[in-house]
């Protein structure tokens, strides 16, 4: 597992490259895996059991030569507003030979069965995950991307439990890099809300590019959040959004995880009343 600071890059190793296409087609073709990077916001850096095990696996799935996919895992951490930590991943991302984009919540619970979300078609791909503190999916279906009053259209499942779906949060959600690079996805520096007024609460000048930002009402108000405003507008540039309804996610709150953080940080730096404090 590896911390990113923003200022990571890779080097592809061309010479071996070469050596594999010299000495057999059927070398070169195993090693050229799909390469997802998987991004995990934290709390200083500390991430939760689930997520510590989904590292380990990524890392063991790296060493067999017959898996299809090989991992780059890291965490960010000390960046405010998850909209700018997501623009600050995609543009690591974006600065990266990798092919898709995993984004995995440090709340998001993942069951045993994750890794089959890889070979699902879709530019967007999650499994459904429950909103913090309740059973609700984070799944958007609304008829009209852009009349949220006109109803909710049913889901209709295919093949497999996958669906296909109008928005979905980020927990635990796979990302084409076409998607990303599309430039009609990403905003303007100088966007601002709809009242005129900037948008300084989760977006940096640096966290370009702003591809993830709140969805606000016409008198400025947070309608959506940076996962589903993103998703409205892939759908409507014709991207795919597709869920696997077979497995899903837990989601823990997001204050247990802040009193949790709490309490091991005090436990780590307060000396406990029946310990013995010995200068060395």
């Amino acid at each position: 597992m590896r911390h990113y600071n923003g200022k990571e890059f890779f080097k592809p190793n061309w010479l071996k490259r070469i050596h594999d296409w010299i000495f057999g087609v059927g070398a070169y073709v195993k090693m050229s895996k799909q390469h997802v990077m998987v991004i995990v916001p934290t709390l200083d850096r500390m991430v939760t059991d689930s997520i510590a095990t989904f590292f380990a696996q990524c890392g063991r799935k790296n060493a067999d030569p017959d898996f299809p996919y090989k991992f780059t895992c890291g965490t960010l951490s000390k960046i405010q507003g998850y909209a700018n930590m997501r623009n600050r991943a995609a543009k690591m991302f974006l600065d990266g030979p990798c092919d898709r984009l995993w984004f995995i919540d440090n709340d998001t619970l993942l069951p045993d069965e994750i890794f089959d979300l890889l070979p699902i078609d879709g530019d967007i791909v999650t499994l459904p995950y429950p909103f913090a503190g309740t059973f609700c999916p984070a799944i958007m279906n609304y008829k009209d991307v852009d009349d949220f009053d006109g109803g909710l259209e049913e889901i209709k499942v295919g093949p497999g439990g996958i669906a296909d779906v109008k928005g979905t949060g980020m927990g635990c959600t796979l990302i084409r890099r076409e998607v990303l690079e599309d430039a009609r996805m990403r905003y303007p520096p100088e966007y601002l809300r709809p009242d005129g007024k900037p948008c300084t609460l989760d977006d940096e000048p640096d966290a370009q590019p702003a591809i993830f930002r709140f969805h606000y009402k016409p008198n400025g108000e947070i309608l959506l959040g940076e996962d589903f405003d993103f998703c409205i507008r892939a759908k409507r540039l014709g991207y795919s959004i597709r869920v696997k309804l077979t497995s899903q996610c837990d989601h823990l709150k997001t204050v247990a995880l802040n009193e949790a953080r709490e309490h091991i940080l005090e436990m780590h730096t307060k000396p406990r009343a029946d310990t013995q404090v010995i200068a060395v």
